[in-house]
C-alpha cells in the first residue's frame, strides 16, 4: 500500500467517511457506550481505579457525539469543559445534576490512572459506596447526552 494510500494518510480521514454511512458522531456514541460496558466490567473485578476512568471517559465520549452531531470540533478530555462548550457554543441548557456529574468525573481521568495523581495505588482510594456514585454521574451524563441526539 502506498504511503498516500494508507490508513494513516492525510486523506485517510475522508476517505473512510466517504467509504462509511456512520457518521463521527456515532464512532463517539460507540465508543462512550465500550467505556460503559468496560466501566460495569472492571467494577465487578473490585478493579475500581480503572473503572473510575472508564466512567469519566463515557461521559466524555457521549458528550463529545453531541459535539459532532452539532458539527463542533473538541479537543481535550475535561467533561466539564464540554457541558461548558455545548452551552456556550450551541445554547445547551445545561441541568444542574448534569454540571455537577461533570465536576464530580473528571477527576477520575487522572486519580484512576496514575498512583501519583493520588499517592499511592489508584484501587485502594475507591469503595464501593462511591463506584455506585461514579455510576450515578456517569449514567446522568450519558442520559443527558442521549436526549440530546
Amino acid at each position: 500500500m502506498s504511503a498516500d494510500r494508507s490508513a494513516f494518510g492525510p486523506e485517510a480521514r475522508f476517505r473512510y467517511n466517504a467509504r462509511m454511512s456512520v457518521s463521527e458522531s456515532d464512532w463517539w456514541k460507540e465508543a462512550a457506550e465500550a467505556d460503559r460496558k468496560a466501566f460495569i466490567l472492571l467494577r465487578s473485578e473490585r478493579s475500581y481505579g480503572l473503572a473510575a476512568f472508564h466512567a469519566q471517559q463515557a461521559a466524555e465520549k457521549s458528550l463529545k457525539a453531541v459535539c459532532h452531531a452539532g458539527k463542533l470540533p473538541t479537543i481535550g478530555h475535561s467533561v466539564v469543559g464540554l457541558v461548558d462548550k455545548l452551552e456556550r457554543k450551541l445554547g445547551v441548557t445545561i441541568p444542574q445534576d448534569v454540571r455537577e456529574a461533570a465536576v464530580r468525573l473528571d477527576p477520575h481521568y487522572i486519580q484512576g490512572r496514575y498512583p501519583n495523581g493520588v499517592g499511592g495505588v489508584p484501587d485502594r482510594f475507591y469503595s464501593e459506596n462511591l463506584m455506585q456514585e461514579i455510576e450515578r454521574w456517569m449514567n446522568t451524563t450519558m442520559s443527558f447526552a442521549a436526549s440530546l441526539r
